[in-house]
């Protein structure tokens, strides 16, 4: 019989997409040729064009009062990690026992890279804000792309800083996504060093202890580059550092977009106005939020940050990006042309 209760139900079917990138790779891989660049293609020609077709989704009003609903949903960034786990082995055991032509490797490292990133870290990502299972969850599946230290740095450093010169996740206003990069991964791993060493200080811990998080994931991280290395060969080692390391520039470029040029008032020399909706860009593109467990709907998330992601809601009051995160993410990548769209923008918007 159908009631309220199963149509409800229904509205966790959208978040699905999600899972189209994680797929595809090893679908691509096993069709082989150009199909290795079908994650590529998804990520950044089909889901572009369907999200300016889509259109925006005002869920302001939205209420997720089903508890089932409320399972599913939550069950969806569980399954996170043993999916990036599969996607990984399966390419990694697919390398080892077949050859690939030098195109079809590049499409699988890129692939499989772009699928790291929009999926298995933006799904860690939400899990960070949750609870100690969860969260765990999270580190192992940035273990994945060897970027476990985000755990630390992202919930203490860049959630408490964000839009201030301390934040190095927070772009400057004419800044370049290149130069953001190199600029965000060195003070994050930086930052992540010192509020671990604060936090080992605070218990009497010396730093230089197995007790410290960043020295485990060295570690944890070290070990997994001998494993794969010893069991997959040297191509299976460069494989996983390049999807790795594809993956946090994907990362990175969000992260870009999601602050850039934002800046809150220093009220003081060192202390800087309590953050709101205006420091954080925000898109609704129905189509990306359905794709990237609600990341869109940034400026709510840094407002709640304990809030999943079915539970975020469209802040009208926020800056509003143009258009959705994966046209957004090809934008920033050509400087000029971002400059030329963004700027007058943020300028509107700290007017």
């Amino acid at each position: 019989m159908i009631n309220k209760k199963n149509i409800d139900n229904f509205k966790a079917l959208p978040y699905l997409v999600s899972f189209s990138l994680p797929i595809s790779v090893p679908l691509g891989l096993y069709l082989g040729g150009l199909y290795t660049f079908l994650t590529l293609f998804i990520g950044y020609f089909l889901l572009p064009i369907l999200d300016i077709l889509f259109g925006r989704n005002d869920n302001s009003d939205l209420k997720y009062n089903n508890k089932n609903l409320f399972s599913y949903l939550k069950y969806l960034t569980w399954l996170a990690f043993p999916t990036q786990l599969f996607v990984i082995l399966f390419c990694l055991f697919y390398i080892s026992f077949y050859q690939l032509s030098y195109i079809e490797y590049v499409g699988l490292f890129i692939s499989a890279g772009i699928s790291s990133g929009a999926f298995g870290i933006t799904a860690a990502h939400e899990l960070i804000h949750q609870r100690k299972f969860e969260r765990m969850l999270s580190r192992l599946t940035l273990f994945t792309v060897c970027y476990p230290h985000f755990c630390i740095e992202h919930v203490h450093g860049h959630h408490i800083n964000v839009a201030t010169p301390k934040d190095p996740a927070s772009a400057q206003l004419g800044q370049s996504v290149y130069n953001f990069f190199i600029t965000s991964l060195i003070g994050s791993y930086i930052s992540a060093w010192g509020i671990e060493g604060q936090r080992l200080s605070r218990k009497k811990i010396k730093v230089l202890s197995l007790k410290n998080v960043m020295i485990q994931n060295l570690i944890i991280n070290c070990l997994m580059f001998f494993a794969i290395w010893y069991f997959f060969s040297f191509l299976g080692l460069l494989f996983f550092i390049c999807q790795s390391l594809i993956a946090v520039f994907e990362l990175e470029v969000i992260n870009y977009i999601e602050h850039y040029g934002l800046r809150r008032k220093e009220i003081a020399p060192g202390i800087f106005e309590q953050q709101n909706s205006s420091h954080t860009w925000n898109s609704n593109h129905a189509l990306s939020n359905y794709a990237l467990f609600n990341l869109p709907l940034h400026s709510d998330h840094h407002q709640h940050a304990g809030r999943r992601f079915f539970q975020l809601r469209h802040d009208k009051t926020s800056p509003q990006l143009p258009f959705g995160y994966s046209v957004m993410v090809m934008i920033a990548l050509v400087p000029s042309f971002w400059k030329k769209m963004m700027d007058p923008l943020v300028n509107k918007s700290m007017e």
